[in-house]
């Protein structure tokens, strides 16, 4: 039995198998988009609703220097990659999801080529 197979003896439900099986392909999607849909909104906050000031300060502490600096580049870091992994464009730079891609559901499977 291959690894991509659910096992139904193996299930508290059996039952559930056949969906299992036919959501598995979308879970590299789910994770992609979940992690997207986290970011997101924390970069959103940094750069346009104040909360680069509270991060500039985690960085003052880091000695990271210059604090504000740092602070909106992770803003834009969280914000325009989060958009794009729940787009699934560029997928491939986000390294947990190096290996495998973005999934049936991005952006990047529709194109020719991928990163």
């Amino acid at each position: 039995m291959s690894d991509d197979t659910i096992d139904a003896r193996r299930l508290v439900v059996p039952g559930v198998a056949g969906i299992y099986e036919s959501l598995a392909p979308y879970s590299y999607s789910l994770v992609r988009i979940a992690l997207g849909l986290v970011l997101l909104p924390h970069g959103i906050n940094k750069l346009f609703f104040g909360d680069a000031l509270n991060a500039a300060k985690t960085m003052a502490g880091l000695g990271l220097d210059p604090p504000l600096a740092w602070a909106y580049f992770i803003g834009v870091v969280e914000a325009v990659g989060g958009a794009l992994l729940v787009l699934g464009l560029y997928t491939r730079i986000a390294l947990a999801i190096f290996f495998r891609g973005g999934g049936k559901l991005s952006l990047d499977r529709r194109l020719s080529k991928e990163f």
